[in-house]
């Protein structure tokens, strides 16, 4: 008798029950498993007895649309106030419309046209994604990896190492590491015994990786279009460039998707980042080609950099605490030292700016101080005067031994700051001394700071007051 001819249609998490009906060996269930890493792929069956043909497809998201996101946002009872306002007290964000956004969602296409057009290397190198986390929500975490599997060609992404840096979340436990068994094949999720802030956890990251390139993003992103290429493409044509991809704004409050202006990276004395207009005549060529151009700094929680150069360079000052001045320190060792930092326009990511971090070091040091007086001794020379201006508190502060950080810009014959300063960027204002070039950037909102008077909640002023 004929065998009977049946299709079906499921999501992967039903492939076992397919297995028993169809009476498929366990060998071919671990070969058809390592083919269907997502759990968002829908899987057509077709076929007659053993005779099986599978095909995956992956069905189109909603189009993304902006008042989409608004109504998403709409609070409609007392208990979604409260749960608006626990996911904000927890994470600085509304976590309550991230979780009505879901795991999975389309982002605008923002890139600039001539980003369309562009042809990338043939042979790039293959990258492992390092990100590090520390009680990150659930929907964020997930929504970054759903993400970046979506947006990158598998053939180009060697793994997605998490390091969980001893989160105390009950939903980043076993939960977790189920979703990621039965969903996931390039996950790999380590686990840290200790607190080892940001940097330390970078290090330990990179330490599993075994693709050729580093890529280091935060734990709430999303992924553009096309995104990874561009960075490969430019560390394939010289391994000591370190790239940083275009950071867009997924907005803390309502999750909305917002196109960032195209900028560069600089510092205040104080030493920390803050974005800068372009110079007159990059800024013609990014508008008319969207080439990527150099960077004085870069932010810090999205880079991509050749992996051997990582370890020539130094990896991270392991003698850091937590979080804070780790950008100044790369981005001054990078350039001081022989290497490059670009930004590339036709890479981009979105990023969600939290309204305030919501934890701090265990021990309720001030380690963004500490760390930037770390940076200021080891690379900024007679200019460190300034910071400590700026910072009077770092005085008196125990930064630490500094020897091995110094010890290695010896090794690695790195230039003054002063030749940082007139040859990467000769716009920075020094304070008493005149401006070098035209424009010059004088950072006057470090000199005073904004006090709250008052606190509360807000009202829309002009409509109250018509």
């Amino acid at each position: 008798m004929a065998s009977k001819l049946f299709c079906l249609t499921l999501s992967v998490p039903l492939l076992c029950a397919v297995i028993a009906l169809c009476g498929l060996n366990l060998e071919f269930l671990d070969i058809l498993l390592c083919k269907v890493p997502h759990s968002h792929y829908i899987l057509s069956f077709c076929g007659k007895s053993k005779n099986v043909v599978f095909t995956l497809t992956e069905p189109s998201l909603p189009e993304y649309s902006e008042m989409n996101q608004y109504d998403l946002c709409m609070l409609k009872t007392k208990d979604e106030e409260q749960k608006k306002l626990a996911g904000f007290t927890q994470h600085g964000f509304n976590e309550f419309a991230s979780e009505k956004v879901g795991l999975m969602r389309e982002v605008p296409d923002v890139r600039h046209t001539a980003c369309m057009d562009k042809d990338y290397s043939d042979v790039l190198p293959i990258a492992s994604i390092i990100m590090c986390f520390y009680n990150e929500a659930w929907s964020t975490l997930l929504r970054s990896i759903h993400s970046i599997l979506k947006q990158t060609p598998e053939n180009l992404l060697k793994e997605i190492i998490l390091i969980d840096d001893n989160s105390s979340l009950e939903h980043l436990g076993k939960a977790l590491e189920d979703y990621i068994t039965q969903n996931f094949s390039k996950v790999k999720l380590i686990r840290s015994k200790e607190r080892l802030g940001l940097i330390r956890a970078r290090m330990e990251g990179a330490k599993y990786a075994t693709g050729e390139v580093l890529v280091f993003l935060d734990s709430h992103i999303e992924a553009g279009n096309t995104w990874l290429e561009p960075l490969l493409d430019r560390i394939a044509a010289n391994r000591k460039t370190v790239v940083v991809p275009v950071v867009d704004t997924i907005e803390a409050e309502t999750f909305t998707y917002r196109r960032a202006d195209i900028m560069r990276g600089g510092f205040t004395w104080s030493l920390l980042h803050n974005w800068e207009t372009l110079p007159l005549d990059v800024a013609k060529e990014v508008e008319k080609e969207a080439n990527p151009f150099p960077s004085p700094t870069m932010p810090g929680g999205l880079f991509a950099m050749d992996r051997s150069y990582f370890y020539e360079l130094g990896e991270y000052d392991s003698l850091m605490d937590i979080w804070g001045g780790e950008n100044m320190e790369i981005s001054f060792r990078i350039w001081q030292c022989g290497g490059t930092l670009e930004i590339v326009p036709c890479s981009r990511v979105g990023h969600v700016f939290r309204q305030f971090r919501p934890y701090a070091s265990p021990t309720g040091e001030d380690t963004a101080t500490r760390n930037a007086a770390r940076v200021a001794e080891v690379w900024l020379d007679e200019y460190k005067k300034h910071f400590y201006d700026l910072r009077p508190s770092a005085h008196t502060m125990d930064y630490g031994d500094v020897s091995a950080r110094l010890a290695l810009r010896k090794k690695l014959n790195c230039k003054s700051f002063r030749w940082y300063l007139e040859n990467i960027h000769p716009e920075q204002l020094v304070p008493g001394e005149p401006a070098k070039v035209p424009g010059a950037y004088a950072h006057r909102k470090e000199m005073k700071k904004d006090i709250i008077v008052e606190q509360g909640k807000v009202c829309n002023f002009f409509l109250k007051n018509q």
